[in-house]
């Protein structure tokens, strides 16, 4: 009743963050996120959106939760069509942790275990302002790099923009 936990697992290995030249020229809301925060819309992430429907959406608020593999969290309050909030500090309305997790054995001999990345994340219901007694909305969205991005020299400023942009 307190929280929300979600969990997923990566099998396999992530693609690797794509590396930076220099940090990119970043506008509007993302111009007040620290330096190690940019590097996470490079990152292959989970993004997850939390937010309480109230007829209007418009007047709707919305959290959401980058997270990358290895537990870093860039968070976002906004509403709906209105201004990205980059600069709340949700610290007390989250908690992430990960681990690799032993799946068992591969193939017949048994002799390699498997292993895949676990994150888990909480999100708690007071701190976000959300009643769980009413509707509660949840998105999920997998951000992935092309693997080939990743493979290449690091990027200039001009590519980082480019792939930001899609």
């Amino acid at each position: 009743d307190r929280a929300l936990y979600v969990c997923w697992e990566l099998q396999g290995d992530l693609a690797a963050p794509v590396l930076l030249k220099e940090a990119p020229v970043l506008e509007g809301a993302l111009q007040t996120l620290s330096s190690d925060q940019r590097s996470l819309l490079f990152d292959e992430r989970v993004e997850c959106f939390l937010w309480q429907p109230s007829g209007d959406s418009s007047e709707e608020t919305y959290f959401a939760f980058e997270i990358n593999y290895g537990g870093k969290v860039l968070t976002n309050r906004a509403h709906f069509g209105g201004r990205f909030g980059f600069d709340w500090d949700g610290s007390n309305a989250f908690a992430v942790w990960t681990e690799e997790v032993s799946v068992g054995p591969e193939g017949d001999c048994g002799t390699k275990a498997l292993s895949c990345r676990v994150v888990i994340g909480e999100f708690r219901w007071e701190a976000l302002g959300l009643d769980h007694r009413k509707e509660i909305r949840l998105g999920l969205h997998r951000a992935q790099h092309p693997v080939s991005q990743a493979a290449l020299e690091p990027l200039g400023a001009e590519e980082a923009q480019a792939l930001l942009q899609g």
